[in-house]
């Protein structure tokens, strides 16, 4: 179980240090990711190690290599759709100043009619659960999960951004 002061500093160095955004795919379109870069190694291990426990999956740490500096710097990248969402969801009530960006991804994320499948998956991971309706087709619940994030997709209620 993940601690909600571990959500909390990961959502400062997100805030602080991460960036949440479309990159530019080798094969000609772009991809949604988070990234953190920094030159402290034991920050960006902490930050993989929460990311970890959050997608219950191995995380890498990259090297960044820029050929005119003399300080070394790391990278984590979060860019597959389901970690990028579960990680989101994590930290979003913890974020200020990237809460914005990420409110709008984890909406990109959830309204992909190729991603419905698979949020359904998350909803119940939070703590949803699902309901079928009269004609048959399963919809989501509205959920609360442990952070207090409710509505249909994990996004915190209106008075919380």
């Amino acid at each position: 179980m993940i601690r909600d002061i571990d959500l909390a500093w990961l959502g400062g160095i997100i805030d602080g240090e991460g960036t949440i955004g479309n990159w530019k795919h080798n094969k000609g379109g772009f991809r949604r990711e988070l990234r953190v870069t920094n030159t402290n190694h034991i920050l960006l291990n902490r930050v993989k190690q929460i990311c970890e426990k959050i997608c219950e999956a191995p995380i890498k740490i990259y090297r960044e290599n820029h050929n005119n500096s003399t300080v070394q710097a790391y990278r984590v990248v979060i860019s597959r759709k389901e970690y990028l969402l579960k990680i989101l969801m994590s930290v979003y009530p913890y974020l200020t100043a990237k809460a914005q960006k990420c409110e709008k991804t984890i909406e990109d994320l959830t309204t992909k009619k190729y991603f419905r499948n698979r949020m359904l998956l998350l909803q119940k991971s939070f703590g949803g659960s699902l309901t079928s309706s009269a004609e048959g087709n399963t919809e989501p619940s509205r959920t609360e999960n442990r952070l207090g994030v409710c509505n249909d997709y994990g996004l915190p209620p209106e008075g919380m951004i």
